[in-house]
C-alpha cells in the first residue's frame, strides 16, 4: 500500500498549521432525524387575465361609486345654495341698516338748531370734500 503523506526519508516539513492534525475540524450539526424536501420551483406568471365576470364586477363597483360621487355632488351644491341666499339676505340686512342709518342721520342733522353748537356734527363736516 501506498503512503500518500511525507515519508520518513525525506526532510519535507509542513508548515505549522496544514496537516492532518492542524486545528479543528468542523462539527456536523446534530442529525434530527428529518429527511430533505424538495421544493417545487416557484413559477411567476405574472396577473392573472380577469374574467368577463371579474369586469362586470369591477364596472358595477364602479358605477355604484360615481352614483354616490352625484349624490355628494348634488347635496354640496344644495348647500352652496342655501349659503348662497343667506349672504344674500345678511347683504341686503346690512344695505337696508346703512340706508336706515344714513336717514336718521340727516332726521338729527335736519332738526338740529342752527344757531348752537351741534354736540352732532362732526369737525369739517360743512365743508366739502374737495377742499
Amino acid at each position: 500500500m501506498a503512503h500518500p503523506g511525507p515519508t520518513s526519508g525525506t526532510n519535507r516539513q509542513l508548515p505549522a498549521g496544514v496537516g492532518p492534525l492542524a486545528g479543528f475540524k468542523p462539527t456536523r450539526p446534530p442529525d434530527t432525524g428529518s429527511k430533505v424536501e424538495l421544493v417545487d420551483p416557484v413559477v411567476y406568471t405574472g396577473p392573472a387575465q380577469p374574467s368577463p365576470a371579474d369586469l362586470m364586477k369591477a364596472l358595477q363597483d364602479l358605477g355604484s361609486k360615481l352614483s354616490q360621487l352625484s349624490k355628494n355632488q348634488q347635496a354640496i351644491e344644495t348647500k352652496l345654495r342655501s349659503m348662497s341666499k343667506e349672504l344674500d339676505a345678511i347683504d341686503a340686512n346690512t344695505v337696508a341698516g346703512a340706508v336706515w342709518l344714513s336717514q336718521w342721520a340727516y332726521c338729527i342733522v335736519m332738526n338740529m338748531p342752527l344757531d348752537g353748537p351741534s354736540l352732532f356734527w362732526p369737525q369739517g363736516m360743512k365743508e366739502p370734500h374737495w377742499k
